[in-house]
């Protein structure tokens, strides 16, 4: 209220101040009137600025033309510029192409062909641009000469794309000398000689924009300096006859502005600046007597107005609005001249509060802390605090005029309403939560601390979190929390903890520093979970898991070792059959053959029934390695399907290969494809009575390579089919079963074809047959090329006798050494020992050609360390080592070539095969 009794004073001060300037401007118009003045200084003036106008337009206007001139050379040299960057890029890209060229011809690699081409359709790009250029004659010329050079160079490349082999071909080494000599050259040639044009052009207008540059520059300093000269003789001039009088008037203003309102400038010129030194005197006058209480009562005034952060409103005794501060027209997004001179009705609707409120302020009775919600647009709705209250300008006047204030209270209510739920949010969880000063003494708990810990609130607060301490944590721990936190950054950990019983709890607790509005640290609050059961059964689980793990690894073990301990005697069994058939052939009737073929397939089934089991838990446990690599499904066919042809036969059956494909080259692992269909083959001729089992290899319409293995066998139930990929199912289980295996054929098929991702889907019908479809995918470029050992292998005459040749066999097994001796003792000699010790001094006294290693050897030194030793050794390292052992998994195969094995052979195995191996190193 006592602002605007002060804002009512300025104004009537103010009615005052103007009143008196009036009264000077009259008596000032009145002296005019008496006395004849001469107005002389502005037409002097005038005439100055009309000078110096003339002389800026002089030098802008030379600058102008000077300008565009250097401006129209500078983008001439840059249009020449980017033609000499484009003829460039041509030579550059010409040169790459060929390049790609030549190194076709050396790797005759095909990507080079399609980079060739990626090149060649940026050697066109970069020669549309160049000739998108002004181009003279001359530079025209020699564009179309390049580009009938580039034409040449397409030529001769296609004729050397088109030589099967160019590595070896005169002719394409002919081409690319013409090419590259001839044309390469020409071009290079002519691209020269298009820079040089292109150079002197640059040149030229390089020196004509110095010379316009040096020109423009001599003018412009010889108009300004005579522009600098006349501006000195009119500012002297000026001065001369202004300078005086005008600095007496500002002499007596500066006296003014100080508060000595008593000075007056003494100008006795009848001039300009004499009229409005005599017209200054008497405004000065004027305002003397009054201006310093009217100063001090405005500085007073518009320091409180503001300080006011509240929107304040005027209304005068007619109801209408009579002011409005900046902070009410800043609030309601409104503009003064929107709101003062209505009524308050009119002026509160169009700020949108409700009527309720618009209510309480048309009664015009005095009130307090009414809240109010208005929306406003962009702000949304508002809350807002309103006060009426009547203004008294005199003591003695009656109030005819109030003040409604207004405060906007919506983040207050905001921060309130939050702070409610985050306290009940607080107050209401189940984690543990207390607040500490920088200091770390607790402040605050809330009920789940003293539930969870026994500790109540008295006991707690002045407290530090030492009571929960257990003990389990170090020093240096806790100096990296009291870092960390007091850094300003958050503290994860999960500490033991101790309840105020001794029991102790693991917790999850993160520390947050509070931080006050300067970003000064003032509390910490820590927050912590219980875990202590989570923390139990994660150990639980880890004991769990490492039982597991070594449940694994003795599981592994075992069936390793049963394979070993199987596949070693059955390589006895069969090699001793295979020599008792060979030695009583003549005696041996025609139909006792099925006994020996009886002991071998019988041998194989156990073989096929062990590696299943093998594979089977190496997949459950991920540990089967995969080695991708391009592979001929064609041939793994073939090969299958000549390997199953006598067991086809032993069925009256026909075993048909039927390739569609040009090309079946796939990225894959080759055993776990070749087991694979190796599974289905067999299945569908064990499961095939009469009729056909057909290999078929085609392509789908997208593409893809597809194998189909169709059987007219006996066919499965629809309710079988959707469980043929499980483990140990069958259609026929128990006593009743009417055909071998365990049931996990097919599974691992499934598994294997995961692998290599490919798609495995399967057609049956109940005694019609069974037909299973693989989808491989695309083909994969691959050019296989051919090792020096393949080319030995395809000479070697495995029947040839080499008695001249020692064999070293190193078994541990004897009955495996009697059969590997009986197996090779025709064509080779031999030594035997089961000890890695003693084959070290049997090579030390023997020339041996080659050695049979195998993996399990007695001594001091197994069959991998021994083939490492002799590898690294002088004397013994180009003697050919042949692992010859029972441990036949492909990591058993990979673990043997890099202990430097040449070959690798897996029991069981037969003559012919060992002899065939032997021959390509010997």
């Amino acid at each position: 209220m006592k602002l605007f009794i002060h804002l009512s004073r300025l104004r009537e001060n103010l009615k005052n101040f103007f009143r008196n300037l009036l009264h000077a401007r009259i008596f000032i118009a009145e002296e005019r009137e008496r006395e004849s003045y001469h107005f002389t200084i502005g037409r002097k003036i005038a005439f100055a600025f009309l000078i110096l106008l003339i002389l800026m337009a002089a030098i802008i206007g030379i600058t102008l033309q000077v300008y565009n001139s250097v401006i129209k050379n500078l983008e001439e040299t840059t249009e020449e510029a980017s033609k000499q960057g484009a003829a460039g890029n041509v030579r550059f890209s010409i040169a790459q192409l060929i390049m790609y060229a030549n190194d076709y011809i050396i790797t005759e690699k095909d990507n080079y062909r399609y980079l060739f081409e990626q090149q060649r359709a940026r050697v066109e790009n970069y020669k549309k641009k160049l000739r998108e250029f002004e181009l003279s004659s001359y530079e025209l010329a020699i564009a179309d000469s390049i580009a009938a050079d580039l034409d040449s160079i397409y030529v001769y490349a296609n004729q050397i794309f088109a030589i099967p082999s160019p590595r070896s071909s005169p002719e394409a080494t002919a081409l690319m000398e013409i090419m590259d000599y001839t044309f390469g050259n020409a071009v290079n040639r002519k691209t020269t000689e298009f820079f040089d044009i292109v150079f002197r052009t640059i040149e030229e207008q390089r020196i004509q924009s110095a010379l316009a540059k040096e020109q423009m520059l001599n003018i412009i300093y010889t108009v300004f300096f005579l522009g600098f000269l006349v501006s000195l003789v009119v500012a002297y001039l000026s001065v001369k006859k202004i300078a005086k009088p005008i600095a007496m008037v500002a002499k007596a203003a500066n006296s003014i502005a100080n508060g000595d309102y008593s000075q007056r400038p003494m100008v006795s010129t009848r001039d300009e600046v004499g009229l409005l030194a005599r017209s200054f005197s008497q405004m000065a006058e004027a305002i003397e007597g009054t201006h310093q209480n009217l100063e001090a009562r405005k500085r007073f005034t518009e320091n409180i107005v503001a300080t006011v952060p509240s929107g304040l409103l005027v209304i005068g005794k007619e109801s209408e609005v009579l002011s409005v501060n900046r902070s009410f027209c800043e609030l309601f997004n409104v503009n003064r001249l929107q709101v003062v001179g209505k009524t308050v009705d009119a002026a509160l609707q169009t700020i949108g509060l409700s009527q309720k409120c618009r209510d309480a302020i048309a009664v015009r009775m005095p009130f307090r802390n009414l809240e109010c919600t208005c929306s406003i647009p962009g702000k949304g709705e508002l809350t807002l605090n309103l006060t009426l209250s009547g203004i008294r300008v005199a003591e003695e006047e009656e109030e005819e005029e109030e003040l409604l204030v207004i405060e906007d209270i919506t983040e207050r209510k905001r921060a309130e309403e939050t702070l409610k739920k985050l306290s009940s949010a607080v107050e209401q969880t189940a984690d543990i939560v207390f607040i500490t000063d920088r200091d770390g003494i607790i402040e605050y708990v809330n009920p789940a601390f003293e539930k969870f810990t026994g500790y109540t609130k008295q006991e707690a607060i002045g407290k530090t979190p030492r009571i929960l301490k257990s003990g389990s944590q170090s020093q240096a721990q806790y100096e990296l929390l009291w870092r960390t936190i007091l850094s300003g950054r958050v503290y994860s950990y999960v500490p033991i903890n101790k309840k105020k019983s001794g029991e102790l709890f693991y917790s999850e607790q993160t520390i947050t520093p509070i931080k006050d509005t300067h970003g000064s640290i003032t509390h910490f609050v820590s927050t912590n979970r219980d875990i202590t059961e989570r923390k139990r059964a994660e150990e639980e689980l880890i004991i769990a898991k490492e039982l597991a793990e070594q449940s694994n690894k003795l599981k592994d073990a075992f069936i390793a070792n049963m394979s070993h301990e199987i596949r070693t005697p059955l390589n006895g069994i069969l090699g001793m059959t295979s020599l008792i058939k060979d030695i009583y052939a003549q005696h041996i009737k025609e139909e006792d053959e099925e006994l020996f073929y009886g002991i071998d397939d019988s041998s194989k089934r156990i073989i096929r029934t062990v590696d299943m089991i093998l594979n089977y838990s190496r997949l459950q446990t991920g540990e089967l390695p995969v080695s991708p690599e391009a592979i001929e499904l064609s041939s793994i066919c073939e090969r299958l399907v000549r390997e199953f042809q006598t067991a086809a036969k032993s069925e009256s059956l026909e075993l048909l290969f039927e390739n569609r494909c040009k090309d079946s080259t796939i990225l894959a692992d080759e055993y776990s494809v070749t087991q694979s269909i190796s599974n289905l083959i067999d299945n569908a001729i064990k499961y095939t009575k009469k009729g056909f089992v057909k290999v078929i290899l085609y392509k789908n319409g997208s593409d893809e390579i597809m194998l189909d293995v169709k059987d007219s066998g006996i066919g499965m139930t629809k309710e079988y089919i959707d469980h043929i990929f499980e483990p140990y199912r069958q259609e026929e289980m128990g006593y009743g079963r009417a055909y071998e295996g365990v049931g996990l054929g097919l599974s691992l098929v499934k598994k294997f074809m995961d692998l290599n991702n490919a798609v495995i889907s399967v057609e049956s019908k109940k005694g019609e047959g069974t037909t299973f479809t693989v989808n491989f995918g695309k083909i994969v470029q691959f050019v296989k090329e051919k090792t020096g050992s393949e080319k030995i292998a395809n000479v070697v005459e495995t029947q040839e006798t080499k008695k001249d040749r020692l064999v070293l066999l190193v078994e541990d097994d004897s009955i495996n050494q009697e059969t590997i001796k009986r197996f090779i003792e025709n064509s080779y000699n031999t030594l035997i020992t089961d000890s890695s010790d003693e084959a070290i001094e049997i090579l030390r006294k023997n020339k041996i050609d080659i050695i049979l290693m195998d993996i399990s050897i007695k001594g001091s030194r197994n069959g991998l360390e021994l083939t490492k030793e002799l590898k690294a050794s002088k004397e013994y390292s180009h003697i050919a080592v042949i692992a010859v052992t029972a441990h036949a998994f492909d990591q058993d195969k990979q673990n043997a070539l890099e202990a430097g094995c040449d070959d690798y052979i897996s029991k069981p195995f037969t003559k012919e095969s060992l002899l065939d191996m032997i021959a390509k190193f010997v």
